[in-house]
């Protein structure tokens, strides 16, 4: 797994990289058992010139799925997309990036980011600073 670093002065290139780990939420639709062995989820951060992109795939319940890219950009100590239904924004908690959709539905019905049973709300990714 490739990890970041906080950066000087409340900087997000430090938060550049990619980021992967087993995808504990991941069910088998036919059965429910756990399929987190066979899926993982990722979150990649790359410098842009207008911002940050921000790359998702997440396998969920079910095997539903959650995936975007879209421009974020930083404010105070978060990255975040503004969207006509609200914000969805990644910050980091310890070594945790955390992202969260403040509610909104990111489902088809809503964002059209996930399947039915899958959300990005909560989701986190492990953050350890120096690893590279």
């Amino acid at each position: 797994m490739l990890r970041g670093a906080w950066g000087e002065g409340g900087d997000f290139e430090g938060w550049v990289g990619e980021y992967s780990q087993e995808s504990s939420l991941c069910t088998d639709p036919r059965n429910g058992h756990s399929c987190r062995d066979h899926f993982r989820h990722t979150l990649v951060i790359i410098k842009g010139p207008k911002g940050y992109r921000v790359e998702l795939n997440s396998t969920q319940s079910m095997q539903h799925t959650c995936s975007f890219v879209l421009t974020m950009v930083p404010d105070a100590e978060k990255l975040i997309y503004e969207s006509e239904l609200g914000v969805v924004s990644i910050e980091r908690r310890d070594d945790i990036l955390r992202i969260s959709s403040g509610g909104i539905d990111s489902t088809a019905l809503g964002l059209g980011f996930c399947g039915a049973h899958a959300d990005i709300d909560g989701l986190g990714f492990y953050f350890l600073g120096g690893v590279r």
